[in-house]
């Protein structure tokens, strides 16, 4: 269901944030990374505890799986069909779309939607048993993957056994009536009341159900802001008292996600400008001020990470396929090229990579035809792997130059520099780059030394990404 966005304007003001991928002028601070060993993939049983990789958040690329469109049956099965393919486009996190049984009563769409969950500790016939969940996640593990579930907390499905079973656990009006998530049209659901302590325990030992039965990795939160902030912290807490490192992402953007726990906050911001960009023609400069709104320049770097995206199921379904709001093929690769580069976690959506044009519904089955896309799928991994091996566009703070027509910053992390310029145009962009950048690199997409002079010609939405030791002199921040 189509979800709540913050404005430019309440982004703005969010300047408690705080996350990895550095903001304008800061000097980065590496950790150590070491390769790590592959992960344990959980027994068909109850685990207490399991060894698995320490998580480093830069280094992660997440894969969102709608599973109704992964293969021809929809289920578990077909997304572990899909793991090598999934790991070949540079994603190590796989995130499942909700994979429990769907309400039936007051249903919408033909399947039914799978945000409203019918029963937390099951999964839907649809998608398959608890085996098939475990042998996902230990082939996952198995590849060094991860594997993360959408948690739906602020509302259940109006046949979930609470309704009858404890009513008190749900918000009512005042004729003393269960009622939907206030602010939303979506009808069929019911929301929870989570001043009730009793279902914020049931929801947290939900949660644990499936680390222990499953062995998965975290969460996806939707709705995140829409359940109390204090309510995160004590599940995080909770669920991290396993001792074992969990990946917990909000679908949401605000400090007080960050204050609770959570490692990624969505980049709503970043996202939208680049679609004003793209789409409408704004000065390309609007990506670097979101940016920096994201990750401001005052802010203390602390432990959350921004999802950058270009989409995801909601964008993709409600309103439309990247191919169509950037540009077409090329277009979708260079504001992709942006999101994987300028800072925080990339996301890729099923299809994405293959440039699958339908909008992908989620409330019925609709097929990717994996047979096509070959040539896209190769240059979205192009960019994740030259990512994933440059030092600095994982750990690298952030310096800007960009112009009207062409997104340009530097990436400086100790050892090396990195420099990106990429076309937003449907057309070639002459770009003057500042004199501290003028003369020897590396470019990365080509394999080849190069001079780059005072004046360079972009070609329609062309994305370049070069490289040189550190030490040499910086672009100048520009106001």
């Amino acid at each position: 269901m189509k979800r709540l966005h913050l404005s430019a304007t309440v982004s703005a003001l969010l300047t408690g944030l705080v996350f990895t991928c550095l903001a304008l002028g800061q000097a980065a601070a590496p950790p150590t990374t070491p390769t790590p060993p592959a992960l344990v993939a959980p027994p068909a049983r109850p685990v207490a505890e399991r060894v698995v990789t320490p998580i480093d958040r830069q280094t992660l690329v997440l894969y969102e799986v709608n599973l109704r469109a992964m293969s021809a049956q929809g289920n578990l099965a077909g997304v572990t069909a899909r793991l090598d393919a999934i790991q070949r486009v540079g994603c190590n996190v796989v995130w499942l779309m909700p994979i429990h049984p769907v309400g039936q009563i007051r249903s919408v769409g033909g399947l039914g939607s799978p945000y409203s969950v019918r029963d937390y500790k099951a999964i839907g016939q649809e998608y398959g048993t608890l085996q098939d969940l475990r042998t996902l996640v230990a082939a996952a593990h198995a590849r060094n993957m991860r594997v993360i579930l959408d948690w739906v907390a602020n509302h259940t499905a109006w046949d979930h056994a609470w309704i009858t079973a404890h009513p008190d656990y749900y918000t009512h009006d005042a004729a003393g009536h269960i009622i939907i998530p206030p602010g939303t049209t979506w009808n069929d659901v019911a929301d929870l009341n989570y001043s009730n302590k009793n279902m914020r325990n049931e929801m947290i030992a939900a949660m644990h159900f499936w680390l222990d039965q499953a062995g998965i990795d975290g969460f996806r939160c939707d709705a995140a802001e829409m359940v109390p902030a204090d309510f995160w912290a004590d599940a995080i807490k909770s669920l991290r008292a396993s001792g074992r490192p969990l990946l917990m992402l909000a679908e949401g953007a605000t400090p007080q996600l960050s204050d609770a726990g959570f490692d990624l906050l969505y980049g709503w911001d970043h996202y939208g400008a680049t679609k004003e960009v793209f789409g409408k023609g704004a000065a390309a400069t609007a990506i670097r001020d979101a940016h920096n709104r994201e990750c401001p320049p005052s802010a203390t770097i602390k432990d959350a990470s921004r999802l950058r995206f270009t989409t995801n199921h909601d964008e993709t379904a409600w309103d439309n396929t990247p191919i169509a709001l950037f540009g077409g093929t090329d277009g979708s690769l260079a504001a992709f090229a942006i999101a994987a580069w300028h800072g925080g976690v990339p996301l890729v959506y099923s299809g994405q990579e293959i440039g699958w044009p339908v909008k992908l519904p989620f409330f019925s089955l609709s097929q990717i035809d994996w047979n096509t896309g070959a040539a896209t799928s190769s240059k979205y991994a192009e960019i994740l792997s030259i990512r994933q091996r440059l030092f600095p566009l994982l750990y690298g703070g952030v310096t800007d130059a960009s112009t009207n027509d062409a997104v340009i910053f530097l990436r400086s992390a100790p050892g090396r520099d990195a420099l990106v310029m990429i076309n937003v145009r449907n057309h070639d962009t002459v770009v003057t780059l500042p004199t501290t950048v003028v003369g020897p690199w590396q470019n990365e997409r080509a394999s080849k030394s190069e001079t780059l002079a005072a004046s360079i010609t972009l070609k329609a939405y062309q994305y370049l990404v070069y490289s040189r030791p550190a030490g040499m002199r910086r672009i100048d921040p520009t106001p």
